[in-house]
Formats: structure tokens, C-alpha cells, sequence
């Protein structure tokens, strides 16, 4: 079987990524993970956003092109601020005449689709599934947080209109998952994903090219890294831990709401997932194809994670 090129597009609240994949031979491997903080969702700066946007976009295509295989499939999909916000169509037309760069790879319209909060939470935890079969996973992104408890082959979703852009967040939103947390019998890995806690576990773990892509933390290792950023101007931040530039304050919010949703678990440890909304959607750009997949390799694919 000829070779299959993957690439998936994730536009978000905060920052816009992609993942770029071979398909071969049943095998999957996966060969760059990008992404770039623009901050839409905070600061509606156009020109800003399209100077950010345009870089990706080359960057993709370039490696697109490096890579060309006789079949490409591509796919580009929004979150919450396409579900929300008042500005979305406008920012839609950017993107989408940005995506036709990419029409060389697949002599069509790449459509841009807008995924619900239930079906994000779902595709971010597929990924994760291969490695851990039951888990509560926490995905916090720029607009919104999915909590997605897996259990008994049974899915139990939360879904909350906050992420790490809001300016306030009631704790009080989530006691309906802590209940249902601190209720079952048999508890569950907590895990962490979404930008802003993988590069706190880049920053605290000083992890320039990660080996593994499940990380166990401790709690009082997030406590204490919070309390070492709270205080400091974002530029200090930046200068002290690169990986955070222009997650400052995204950052501090995710720490602050971690921390204090720990707390009242009362979890000593949990663990940190490099596997993100990017890898879910190319597992099911797969199955869509109707293509069998045996294995697949992605210990390298975060060397040149950018932000």
C-alpha cells in the first residue's frame, strides 16, 4: 500500500496547532507537532493573528511538500471560540483563505469544521485510550475545559464554558465532577492536557525534546511552581522559562484552578499527557478512511514542538 500523508489542523481559543503524520504499511507515524500562541480569544489584534496564521501555514506547507506523498488528506477543525464567540465568521474567512495554500496537497477544499464540546472531549481523549484504557482526563484549553472520565467501558463528560483565558472562574462550576469523583469505588488516573500544562511540565522538568509522551507529576511539584510564577511580571517569566512565553498568564490561570480543583480531591499525584486534540483527530481520520492501524511511533514527534 502507497504511503498516506496526515495533516490536522487544530484553530483555538489561544493558540493554532498541527500534526503531520505518515500512514504506511498499517503503521502510523507521526512526523511534526507545531503550534503558536495568538491569543484571539483575549485580544482581537488581526493583523497580529494573520502575521501568526501565515507563518504556520508556510511552515506546514513546506513540510507538506518535503513529505509529498501521492495521497494527502488534511483536515482543519475550530473550538470554542467557533462555538462562542461574535467575531468567529470573520476570523472562519481568514483561516479558510489561508487553508487554500494548502490546496496543491488535495486538489479540493479543505472544509473547516467546528467540533462540539462533547465530540472535543472525546477525540482529545483517543489518543490516550492506546496507552490507558480507564482515566478522568482534564483538558483545558484557551475557552473552555472538558473533564472526561472513562470507566467500565462507560464515558462520563463534564463540560464547562471556562479555560485559561477567562478572567474569572467559579470553582463552584465544577461540583457536580468532584461529587461524581470522590463517589466511585475505583479511582481513576487524573490526567492533564491542553498547552498551558504541557508547557508547565516542559518548564518545571526543563524537557527540551520529550522521550515519552505520559509524564507522572506530584501535586506539590504544580503548587510550587505556581507559587514561584505568580508573583513575577510576564516578561521574567518569559526569560526565565522560554516555553511559557506568551502562556504567562494562561499558565497562572491553569495552575491556580488545578491546584485548588486538587485540593479538594485531595490528589497527592497525578500525571501530565503530551497527547493532545492533534493526535485523536488523526486516529480518526484513520478509521474515516477505513484504514487499519497496527501500531504507531510518535516518540520523536515533539523535537520541534514551537511556540
Amino acid at each position: 500500500m502507497s504511503q498516506i500523508l496526515i495533516g490536522v489542523i487544530n484553530f483555538g481559543s489561544n493558540s493554532n496547532k498541527f500534526l503531520v503524520s505518515i500512514y504506511a504499511n498499517k503503521t502510523l507515524k507521526y512526523v511534526k507537532k507545531y503550534s503558536i500562541v495568538h491569543k484571539i480569544n483575549e485580544e482581537l489584534k488581526l493583523e497580529k493573528y494573520e502575521e501568526k496564521l501565515s507563518l504556520m501555514i508556510d511552515c506546514l506547507y513546506e513540510i507538506l511538500k518535503s513529505k509529498r506523498k501521492k495521497q494527502t488528506l488534511i483536515r482543519a477543525v475550530g473550538t470554542e471560540f467557533y462555538r462562542s464567540s461574535n467575531q468567529k465568521d470573520y476570523i472562519i474567512e481568514i483561516n479558510e483563505k489561508y487553508l487554500q495554500k494548502l490546496k496543491d496537497f488535495t486538489n479540493q477544499q479543505i472544509k473547516f469544521e467546528i467540533l462540539n464540546q462533547e465530540e472535543e472531549s472525546i477525540l482529545t481523549a483517543k489518543a490516550l485510550e492506546m496507552y490507558i484504557p480507564e482515566y478522568t482526563l482534564i483538558d483545558m484549553g484557551g475557552g473552555s475545559t472538558q473533564i472526561t472520565t472513562k470507566i467500565n467501558q462507560k464515558y462520563h463528560k463534564f463540560l464547562y464554558k471556562f479555560g485559561c483565558l477567562s478572567k474569572y472562574i467559579n470553582l463552584n462550576e465544577v461540583d457536580d465532577f468532584i461529587s461524581f469523583y470522590k463517589l466511585l469505588q475505583t479511582k481513576t488516573d487524573l490526567i492533564l492536557t491542553g498547552g498551558s500544562f504541557i508547557s508547565t511540565l516542559l518548564a518545571i522538568r526543563k524537557i527540551k525534546n520529550p522521550r515519552k509522551q505520559i509524564y507522572q507529576i506530584k501535586t506539590q511539584e504544580l503548587i510550587k511552581f505556581y507559587r514561584k510564577i505568580q508573583p513575577l511580571k510576564d516578561e521574567d517569566i518569559a526569560l526565565i522559562y522560554p516555553i511559557l512565553r506568551e502562556r504567562e498568564k494562561s499558565v497562572k490561570t491553569a495552575l491556580w484552578f488545578i491546584n485548588s480543583l486538587l485540593s479538594k480531591l485531595e490528589t497527592q499525584s497525578l500525571k501530565i499527557s503530551l497527547l493532545t486534540l492533534l493526535e485523536g483527530l488523526t486516529l480518526q481520520t484513520i478509521e474515516l478512511n477505513k484504514l487499519e492501524l497496527k501500531k504507531y511511533n510518535i516518540a520523536k514527534h515533539f523535537n520541534e514542538y514551537s511556540t
